[in-house]
């Protein structure tokens, strides 16, 4: 079982991650500004059929993001699922494998197994992929949208970006203020590193941000294409 964090209150925020981390897009809805405990919003999965120890799993992971999403400024790989009550047939897949290439533009090529189906999509700067699971008591849907590519070539940008300006304050520093040479190196090494770091940050921050609203979205309409050809 996971570690339970400090339950000291979660933010709308908070619990809308905790439930997509959990596997339930809309578990939680606008509850205003209240927060709500760990407890709270183990109830509330535990009524859309999730585990608590996922949930758990999920709030404890809210709060220590890993280390390269908080340097670049947001992930690059984005996870939602969302559990229908409805099993798929050959029938459901089709419809669901054909939403997923006219919402994304992207023929794919889809796998099947024994419990469903997976389809893959690859683009230039990323890729998507969408399955879905035949369970119990209905079928799991599950998008991942991965963007790490697209993220490698910003941050090569955002460090061009900052070895120039670097190179422009060691020049400054060298010609106009008559620094040592060793001095304005410094500076402009030092200048490039943390511009470099903070266009990056800021680069990526709303596109990390925007792939994860399409993400969520194109999850929703998935289960919507499917829930209305049951």
């Amino acid at each position: 079982m996971a570690a339970e964090p400090p339950d000291v209150g979660f933010t709308n925020r908070e619990v809308r991650l905790i439930f997509e981390r959990a596997g339930k897009l809309d578990g939680a809805s606008d509850r205003g500004e209240r927060r709500m405990s760990l407890s709270e919003i183990q109830e509330i999965g535990a009524q859309a059929g999730l585990d608590p120890d996922d949930v758990a799993a999920a709030a404890a992971s809210i709060r220590s993001l890993p280390i390269e999403e908080r340097l670049s400024g947001g992930p690059a790989r984005f996870r939602v699922g969302a559990q229908i009550d409805k099993r798929l047939g050959d029938e459901g897949i089709a419809a669901l494998v054909n939403a997923a290439r006219d919402a994304t533009g992207y023929h794919g090529s889809v796998g099947y197994h024994s419990a469903g189906a997976e389809w893959r999509a690859r683009s230039a700067l990323g890729a998507i992929i969408v399955s879905a699971e035949a369970r119990a008591s209905g079928t799991r849907i599950d998008v991942v949208v991965s963007r790490e590519d697209a993220r490698a070539l910003s941050t090569i940008a955002s460090a061009v970006a900052g070895v120039g300006l670097g190179g422009w304050v060691a020049i400054f520093a060298a010609h106009a203020l008559q620094v040592s040479t060793a001095t304005s190196v410094v500076a402009g090494a030092v200048t490039a590193a943390a511009s470099g770091w903070g266009i990056a940050r800021a680069v990526w921050r709303p596109i990390s941000h925007q792939w994860s609203e399409r993400t969520r979205e194109l999850l929703a309409t998935l289960v919507h294409t499917v829930e209305r050809n049951k």
